[in-house]
């Protein structure tokens, strides 16, 4: 019977998306499918900069590029089809060294994710197979598939379940999923056109934003509307499903094309696909069960309305990755992983109840409340300032030490090594536990207690901004290039920074007393094991 270290259940973006980053850390991988292609049609079309930069971690960003496009803002238009608010995207980079937004076409996307795991030999992909039963020990999971082609065993230290919404894994191991009370029928029309498209009756010209690649939403109470930019000629038109329409009338092809004449005004196009769906907010009770846990959409289902779904489900894995590698090298306490629905539920719950808000306001058909809405949001965006507003709340328990930016996303900027080798934050530390200081004293004092945290990857760099070199304690092994980095410690009145191996502040630390005791809860928490650490154990 074949062993690997996990097995995972689906290879849809998470599912595959979680084969590489496990397979980049040497953890042997199964992932079993049911289906033989990736899926034809698109679904999911938006991801962030952090799920760029967890690409980045396993090193396929560059890879993924040329199936990528970056819209180039946002606007929204009210009631009387005037602009009330407008976003103009970062295109070049953001603080987290990526561009803010990335939309794609899913089958492509899928593609290449399977691409880049089909060259990493601790994967190996299983197709045609479905999840049958699942049954766990104390020492492993088995999985039990069937196909045309005969039923198959599998044993595996651990089973993520990345099979969305209707997962079977999740049925087998008795979890529930609670519903937040969001139930909106839309249409969603995805096309082929080459040429800009048009925006009915509204008023006012987007200011320096290209038609051609900007996402539009229309809080018209006639019918609340979205459009969005794709890939190439790729646009997605999303119609809300008005409560006297039937989602049968839109098996007609001449009803889904009245619906976009006013958009694409006789040019050629081609209609993709046109479905119904629910957009639902629901999130199941427990993420874990032993040895099997649950991720993406069979974990949670998030109305579209900040296009997160997808982005919740890449998080998930990449917050399960570095743990799963420090627990089956023997690192690590196996308890290290019921951090994983802790630290998870409340950003997702979080992003989950920021869509359904933002899709209440936008689910308003009554021109009175419509009206309202927008002189509220108009207030709003007014005293905003522009750029681009955060929904991805801090951890809050779990791995987490002390400090302002506890359980914050780190910044990534770029810096220059000791060697003159340019490049992003996370490439020239190579990830995993970071720490970056800017007193080369106090990172002297932290000696025995980095020793023990060695075994956990743990690497240390003294940092300089540009400004600072004449005045360095000895030569930086990274220049901060821009200055972002020592803002950043102003800001947090900090002299340095411990990171987690998924980029989220592990701790901020103003003395090597500070620094000392950080560490030594992180040796607490990972539980750090006294055996050899360098002998995987063995089945």
């Amino acid at each position: 019977m074949d062993r690997y270290d996990v097995v995972i259940a689906g290879c849809g973006p998470v599912g595959a998306v979680a084969a590489n980053l496990f397979g980049h850390l040497g953890l042997a991988t199964l992932v079993i499918e049911k289906t033989h292609e990736p899926y034809t049609l698109p679904r999911a079309i938006h991801f962030d900069q952090e799920i760029m930069r967890i690409f980045q971690s396993a090193g396929m960003a560059e890879a993924l590029l040329p199936h990528l496009s970056i819209p180039a803002g946002a606007m929204y238009f009210g009631a009387n089809g005037k602009a009330i608010s407008q976003f103009r995207a970062n295109v070049t980079t953001d603080r987290f060294g990526w561009a803010t937004s990335y939309n794609f076409y899913q089958p492509d996307l899928e593609r290449a994710l399977r691409d880049q795991f089909s060259d990493r030999s601790t994967v190996r992909l299983v197709i045609g197979q479905s999840v049958q039963q699942v049954t766990q020990d104390a020492d492993g999971v088995r999985v039990s598939t069937s196909s045309e082609n005969g039923p198959m065993v599998v044993e595996a230290r651990y089973l993520i379940a990345c099979d969305g919404g209707r997962s079977t894994v999740r049925k087998q191991i008795g979890g529930e999923l609670t519903d937040l009370g969001f139930d909106e029928p839309w249409i969603v029309v995805d096309t082929f056109i080459e040429d800009p498209i048009d925006l009915p009756q509204l008023h006012g010209t987007p200011e320096g934003i290209d038609m051609r690649d900007a996402l539009f939403i229309m809080g018209d109470p006639a019918r609340p509307t979205s459009v969005i930019p794709g890939v190439g000629k790729h646009r997605r038109f999303e119609f809300m499903l008005l409560p006297d329409e039937d989602p049968a009338d839109y098996n007609d092809p001449a009803r889904v094309a009245s619906l976009i004449e006013p958009f694409v005004k006789g040019r050629p196009h081609e209609i993709i696909r046109c479905a119904v769906y629910r957009f639902h907010a629901l999130l199941a009770e427990r993420w874990q069960v032993g040895r099997v846990f649950l991720a993406g959409d069979a974990a949670h289902q998030t109305p579209p309305f900040y296009g997160q779904g997808m982005c919740h489900g890449i998080r998930d894995v990449a917050n399960l990755a570095w743990k799963l590698k420090l627990v089956l090298e023997g690192v690590a306490s196996p308890l290290l992983l019921d951090t994983y629905q802790p630290e998870r539920l409340p950003q997702v719950r979080s992003v989950v109840e920021a869509s359904m808000r933002a899709g209440q306001n936008l689910c308003t058909l009554d021109p009175a409340r419509a009206a309202k809405r927008d002189e509220e949001m108009g207030a709003i965006a007014a005293r905003t300032p522009p750029g681009y507003v955060d929904l991805i709340p801090p951890i809050t328990s779990g791995v987490l030490g002390t400090g302002s930016a506890a359980g914050a996303r780190f910044i990534q900027p770029p810096m220059v090594s000791a060697k003159g080798v340019k490049g992003l934050l996370d490439d020239l530390t190579g990830g995993g536990f970071v720490i970056l200081g800017r007193d080369a004293t106090v990172l002297r004092a932290v000696g025995e207690v980095h020793d023990q945290l060695s075994a956990a990857g743990l690497k240390i760099f003294f940092v300089a901004s540009r400004n600072a070199l004449s005045q360095a304690q000895m030569i930086p092994d990274l220049i901060d290039v821009t200055g972002e980095l020592s803002q950043w410690f102003d800001y947090h009145t900090c002299a340095g920074v411990v990171l987690r191996p998924d980029a989220y502040v592990y701790g901020t630390f103003e003395s090597s007393e500070d620094l000392t005791t950080l560490l030594k809860t992180l040796i607490a928490q990972l539980d750090i094991r006294k055996t050899s650490y360098l002998m995987r154990p063995l089945w």
